[in-house]
C-alpha cells in the first residue's frame, strides 16, 4: 500500500463527516433537525433518523477504539441493540449528533496521524484475515450508506431542502 492509501482513507471519512464532496456529509444530513423529527418513525420496518444516528455513533466508537487498540474483541452487543434509543428529549439527541461528530473527527484525526503500517497490519474478524485498511474502508462505506438512508427519510418527511 503506498501512502495514497491512508489519504484515500482520510478523503473517505472526511467526505462522509463533513468535507463538501460528491454527496452531503453527515453534518449536513443531520443539519437542522430536532428531536421530534429525528425519532419519527414513518412507518413499521423503518428505523428512525435517531436510530441510525445512534447505530453510526455505536460501531464508529466501538471499531475506532478496535482500531486504537489494534486489536478486535467481542462488544458484546447484537447489531439490533445499536439502534436503542435513550429517553427521546431534545437534550438527547443533541447529545447523540454531538457524540456522533466527536467520534467522527477522532477517526480522521487517528487517521490523519497514523503511519501507513498501522493499515497494512492484519487482523482477524469473523473467521476472515484483513488488513486494517481493508476494515476501515469498509468502515467508512457504512457510513455512506446509512447517511443515504437519513437524507432518503428526510426527503419522505418533507424536511430537507439541501440542493444536491
Amino acid at each position: 500500500m503506498s501512502e495514497g492509501m491512508k489519504l484515500v482513507l482520510e478523503d473517505q471519512f472526511a467526505a462522509c463527516y463533513n468535507d463538501k464532496s460528491w454527496f452531503p456529509t453527515l453534518q449536513e444530513a443531520l443539519e437542522g433537525l430536532d428531536a421530534q423529527q429525528a425519532g419519527h418513525v414513518g412507518s413499521e420496518g423503518l428505523n428512525s433518523i435517531w436510530q441510525l444516528t445512534s447505530h453510526l455513533l455505536y460501531w464508529n466508537r466501538v471499531y475506532l477504539e478496535r482500531f486504537k487498540q489494534k486489536a478486535i474483541t467481542d462488544s458484546g452487543h447484537r447489531n439490533e441493540e445499536t439502534f436503542h434509543l435513550p429517553q427521546l428529549t431534545e437534550e438527547a439527541w443533541q447529545t447523540t449528533v454531538v457524540d456522533l461528530f466527536q467520534v467522527m473527527q477522532a477517526w480522521r484525526d487517528v487517521l490523519a496521524a497514523g503511519q501507513e503500517q498501522d493499515l497494512l497490519d492484519q487482523i482477524s474478524h469473523k473467521g476472515y484475515d484483513v488488513a486494517w485498511w481493508q476494515f476501515i474502508s469498509n468502515v467508512s462505506i457504512h457510513n455512506a450508506y446509512h447517511i443515504g438512508q437519513i437524507i432518503v427519510l428526510r426527503k419522505l418527511y418533507g424536511n430537507w431542502t439541501n440542493k444536491y
